[in-house]
């Protein structure tokens, strides 16, 4: 969030952390900051790899269509459970895939039956993650259109791109954007049929992404990105900023620190801080309001035991990931 305080304070007009450059005074454009913690970050990760091992990796012939009907059909209950698994999870914000992939494979685990085979190529298992994976997207954009919060990295990039429309997304979005709701609900379930039609058509296709060489992904992607931002503003200051956040990236990566939490910060960082001293100021700076205050109060105390109960979900999903592991 500190990052989203660079350039010139709304409130007061003075400039803060600019370390004396004028391109700095409009603050850290977000579309930059996520291109550098996202694609630049990984391209490092990747490079790091030894490019002279064998890269090839054996594509096998992929399944019918009829199959993969045939799997869902079987499994309709498990689709519609992983559905609404990943769909509660995805409107809690602060969440994302990877959660919701655990506890719907989980809860897939615990209704297994005698020949199922976890752990192992199981169907069932691909089925309750993949889609519980999906439907966090829907999910997440229960609390980005009513509330502001994006709910995971995705819709974080989704609120920077309304905010640079001059949109903000929040209570009073559905009443002032009635046609771009709709538009977006609209969106949503095309692109769902999109996304089953493409995915069943150029999926041999794509499994030879695999096969291309870390030699020639990781520059080409830099290059795309570097180009993109400077598309962007033409401002060659903003490589040099993809090259710092993609630093950053790396690093956090490296010792185990979550981007997404990073995205995130940066996008409500504005948004928070605005409606923090605007709380201040009309409590007479008053901090206690916060503790005082019944809704305020209560939002504390539900975030506070959100937090425990994830926390404890996230060791018992370390522990079963361990024993299958030990199992293995």
């Amino acid at each position: 969030m500190l990052v989203s305080t660079v350039g010139i304070d709304q409130t007061s007009g003075v400039p803060r952390f600019t370390m004396g450059m004028p391109n700095l005074l409009g603050g850290v454009p977000i579309i930059t900051a996520l291109i550098g913690l996202f694609a630049i970050s990984e391209m490092l990760i990747q490079s790091r790899r030894d490019f002279t091992a064998n890269t090839a990796i054996e594509v096998k012939s992929a399944a019918s269509v009829m199959s993969v009907l045939r799997a869902h059909a079987a499994n309709k209950w498990l689709v519609l459970k992983s559905s609404l698994v990943g769909t509660l999870i995805g409107i809690l914000p602060g969440t994302g895939p990877a959660i919701a992939s655990w506890i719907a494979y989980g809860d897939a685990l615990r209704g297994r039956k005698k020949g199922d085979q976890f752990g192992k190529g199981e169907v069932k298992g691909l089925i309750a993650c993949e889609t519980s994976n999906n439907a966090v997207i829907g999910g997440a954009m229960v609390p980005l259109l009513t509330l502001g919060i994006p709910g995971d990295p995705v819709t974080a990039i989704l609120v920077g791109a309304l905010m640079i429309q001059g949109v903000e997304p929040g209570p009073f979005f559905m009443r002032d954007h009635g046609g771009l709701f709709l538009a977006i609900i609209v969106m949503l379930l095309m692109s769902n049929i999109a996304m089953v039609m493409a995915g069943l058509s150029i999926r041999r296709l794509a499994a030879r992404i695999l096969t291309v060489p870390r030699q020639i992904i990781v520059p080409v992607v830099v290059a795309v990105a570097a180009t993109a931002t400077y598309a962007i503003s033409y401002s060659p200051f903003e490589i040099l900023l993809v090259g710092l956040f993609g630093a950053i990236g790396y690093l956090m990566i490296r010792y185990g620190f979550p981007v997404a939490a990073t995205v995130i910060g940066i996008v409500l960082g504005p948004i928070l801080e605005t409606n923090f001293r605007n709380a201040l100021v009309a409590n007479n700076m008053d901090i206690t309001v916060f503790v005082t205050r019944p809704t305020s109060a209560a939002l504390l105390l539900a975030t506070g035991l959100l937090l425990f109960f994830w926390t404890r979900q996230e060791k018992r999903q370390n522990k079963l990931a361990d024993s299958l592991n030990d199992a293995d």
